[in-house]
């Protein structure tokens, strides 16, 4: 059995409507699920609410301005990802992030973009 990060309900295996396998709360109103292996439906990534979906969207908007404005190739962006929060390439992904990693992401990513020259900051959104 697989427990709800958001409330401690159990997951439970299901099919999305595209035809994919995840597992997802079944407590009425909580949003929680893990994401899992296709192949062998084991689990796989951290366990997700909406708050850390929340995070992980907010990170791929700052990070991916590393490589979307050409500062870094999107395979570099990547191996400085891992560098900069210590994790191996394989685990280098936002995906399977939880709320402290990407918290620390965006601070990160926020302190290089300060470095930048101006023509690299035009990603980067007005208040924040």
């Amino acid at each position: 059995m697989f427990v709800c990060p958001s409330c401690g309900g159990q997951l439970v295996l299901t099919t999305t409507t595209s035809g994919k396998y995840l597992y997802c709360c079944q407590k009425k109103g909580c949003d929680g699920y893990m994401m899992c292996s296709q192949e062998t439906k084991a689990p796989s990534g951290p366990r997700s609410n909406m708050e850390v979906r929340r995070m992980r969207a907010e990170c791929h908007y700052r990070f991916d301005s590393l490589w979307k404005g050409g500062y870094l190739t999107r395979r570099g962006a990547y191996i400085w990802l891992s560098h900069r929060l210590g994790l191996s390439e394989d685990d280098a992904h936002i995906g399977k992030l939880d709320t402290d990693m990407c918290k620390k992401l965006i601070i990160l990513v926020e302190s290089l973009h300060g470095s930048l020259p101006k023509a690299h900051r035009k990603y980067r959104r007005k208040n924040g």
